[in-house]
């Protein structure tokens, strides 16, 4: 495990970008977004990745590389499918602003390179 999160280096950018790329394919499988998955792509406000589907993923990312996500808030970066509809409405509409933080395919690679959840 590196002593992150103070940035990638070296070997670590191209293991980052190998994860990332790896990152993609997986997301392309849950999005619903027709706009093209990239690194700087965020799951919920660009790809529409929200409650279980959020789930599912992570769920992959720690089957394939053991990564910890003790300490992460679900609610702080997606809604649940129960409400994500609302959410996407009102604030199309102006009736309330989005309330959860960007969470990137980058980030999420760093993670993973990390071998646990840390803030982005």
């Amino acid at each position: 495990m590196r002593n992150w999160p103070g940035g990638p280096v070296g070997n670590d950018q191209m293991e980052i970008a190998a994860i990332e790329r790896e990152l993609i394919g997986l997301v392309q499988k849950w999005t619903t977004s027709r706009e093209p998955v990239t690194a700087r792509s965020t799951f919920y406000q660009d790809l529409s990745v929200v409650g279980d589907d959020f789930c599912e993923i992570l769920v992959e990312i720690t089957k394939r590389h053991g990564t910890s996500f003790e300490g992460f808030r679900f609610d702080k970066y997606v809604p649940n499918e129960a409400t994500a509809l609302w959410y996407f409405w009102a604030m199309r509409l102006g009736f309330c602003r989005n309330r959860f933080s960007p969470l990137t395919i980058r980030h999420m690679a760093a993670v993973v390179a990390h071998g646990k959840w840390f803030e982005p």
